[in-house]
């Protein structure tokens, strides 16, 4: 059990495979990232991020900082950063622990290896969720409903469009299979039993003088200005 600051706001805990490490990142002072490992924190790094992955034996992880992927040694510090074409969310270790998969907000999905190096990238037209398969292959997810497999050589294996219910298209109303009774509410509105006249109303033309200067009001007739 580690005890952290009673004003810290923890937005992600992320841990390592072997259960010996935990990544957590919090707000605090601009970003803070807390590595705790067998029960004891080891490292705090200045940063703020949003997400992160942990390597399987807790050494290194990643961590999405807004448009960057920075890579961390829990021993050395800050390894490389990976820059993106925006916010970058969802990283994730392949099981081989050499690729990251990533895709930022804009719908650019991204690989990249342990040094940081670009492996693949593709424009998906929306925001995607990356996922490895212990095979290696990687599956994207995207926000419009297209899912693709693609092998170790990042060529579609396929691809399909999820399509919801007929009866839970937008605009369609669900069929009802029995009366379901109604009933509305009264007093609960506020308008007034009688809508008041139209006239006179702060859009009655008049003579209004309008001028700028300390001191100076606004008032519907220039006789009565005043300082």
């Amino acid at each position: 059990q580690v005890a952290l600051d009673p004003i810290e706001k923890l937005t992600v805990i992320r841990t390592a495979a072997d259960g010996s490490t935990v990544v957590v990142l919090t707000i605090r002072e601009g970003g803070l990232i807390h590595v705790i490992r067998h029960g004891q924190l080891v490292r705090t790094f200045h940063a703020f991020a949003h997400d992160a992955a942990v390597a399987a034996d807790g050494s290194w992880f990643v961590a999405a900082e807004d448009n960057l992927l920075a890579c961390y040694d829990v021993a050395q510090g800050l390894r490389w950063t990976f820059t993106g074409d925006s916010v970058l969310l969802q990283p994730r270790l392949a099981a081989d622990q050499r690729r990251i998969a990533t895709a930022s907000d804009l719908g650019t999905a991204y690989v990249v290896d342990r040094d940081g190096q670009l492996l693949f990238q593709r424009d998906l037209g929306a925001l995607a969720a990356p996922a490895w398969l212990r095979n290696g292959d990687l599956l994207l997810a995207t926000w419009m409903g297209r899912v693709y497999r693609l092998g170790e050589d990042y060529r579609v294996k396929w691809e399909t469009k999820l399509e919801p219910a007929a009866d839970q298209l937008p605009g369609r109303v669900p069929a009802v299979t029995a009366a379901v009774p109604t009933e509305r509410l009264r007093g609960f509105e506020n308008a007034a039993a009688q809508p008041g006249p139209l006239t006179p109303n702060l859009l009655e033309p008049t003579k209004t003088w309008i001028g700028y200067g300390p001191g100076l009001r606004f008032i519907p007739h220039y006789e009565q200005m005043v300082d």
